[in-house]
């Protein structure tokens, strides 16, 4: 039992002198706090380095593939969507036509923002906004974006889609999330943003954090709130800004006969009647620009000969 209890005390002393040497270190630690915070800034600063890097990288590649698929611009995308046209005088929303209309988003230079336009465009050009919605009308934005959850759709929204197979991801152009997800297509990769393209009124942005691939219209100049700063409130790098990388060109009529269907404010502005998306097709100008635009088609890039484009000329470790 002496035995036992010696070794018991043994190993008590052993403890208390690793935690006296862990104490020591910590007050080293205090006591050096001048090195200590040095050391974090140049830690941190050759992390921002390693990351300004890899965004120039990911920039300079979304660059290269959006130009060679469409071409070096400009590019818009043309959305035709179906909506209840709301008639002020007759209260009975269910006699009110269902009626088609278009609107027009030019693209922003790919130079401005190389990466946010060429996902909008790839994900057009896979056609996963087809049978997506309107989702919300705040009185600064129309959000469009795609089901998250059935459960989750406003009142009086259920749609006629069609039903193209068991598994919604297998589905073309059905209007669910894990479409973009199973495509690679739903996000960016980092909060890409210009001063040189602010979210002026008109002007198209990706939301949420990493952005996408829900994207609001601003029908308000919402250059403060949605640019580098604006959402202090709900999100950790407040620094980073809404990616806004376009802007409506043709379609104000279609967008403001949508500004006057109702909404439910207590379920985040939903709208009380469904606005589909019929379908989004990229357009680019003809070899002539006098003769107009021309979509490319599905699948095909803007060049079919599949030649290759030689990638940028690079410095070395940049």
């Amino acid at each position: 039992k002496k035995q036992d209890l010696l070794k018991k005390i043994d190993h008590t002393n052993n403890l208390l002198e690793n935690q006296v040497e862990e104490s020591s270190k910590y007050k080293a630690m205090v006591d050096g706090l001048d090195e200590v915070e040095e050391y974090m800034k140049t830690r941190e600063g050759a992390l921002w380095s390693r990351i300004d890097v890899l965004e120039g990288k990911i920039a300079r590649e979304s660059l290269r593939e959006a130009e060679e698929w469409f071409g070096p611009g400009p590019h818009r995308v043309v959305i035709e969507i179906e909506y209840p046209k709301v008639q002020l005088t007759n209260p009975d929303s269910s006699s009110w036509p269902r009626i088609t209309n278009k609107f027009a988003i030019e693209m922003a230079p790919l130079d401005l923002m190389p990466h946010t336009v060429n996902l909008f465009l790839q994900q057009v050009h896979h056609g996963l906004w087809d049978k997506c919605q309107v989702v919300s009308m705040a009185k600064h934005i129309f959000q469009l974006g795609p089901s998250y959850d059935d459960k989750d759709k406003p009142e009086g929204a259920e749609m006629d889609v069609p039903n193209l197979g068991d598994d919604p991801r297998d589905r073309p152009g059905d209007p669910h999330y894990d479409h973009f997800n199973a495509k690679g297509l739903d996000k960016i990769s980092y909060q890409e943003y210009s001063d040189q393209f602010p979210h002026d009124q008109w002007t198209v942005g990706l939301a949420g954090r990493p952005g996408g691939p829900d994207f609001y219209i601003n029908k308000l100049d919402n250059s403060l709130i949605h640019g580098p700063g604006g959402q202090t409130n709900r999100h950790d790098l407040h620094n980073e800004a809404d990616p806004c990388f376009g802007k409506i060109v043709e379609g104000l009529e279609t967008l403001k006969d949508l500004d006057t269907i109702p909404v439910n404010e207590e379920r985040g502005h939903a709208l009380m009647y469904p606005v589909m998306i019929l379908a989004a097709h990229v357009v680019v100008p003809q070899e002539n620009p006098a003769d107009g635009w021309r979509v490319i088609d599905r699948g095909m890039k803007l060049k079919q000969d599949d030649d290759i484009m030689p990638l940028p000329e690079v410095p070395h470790g940049v």
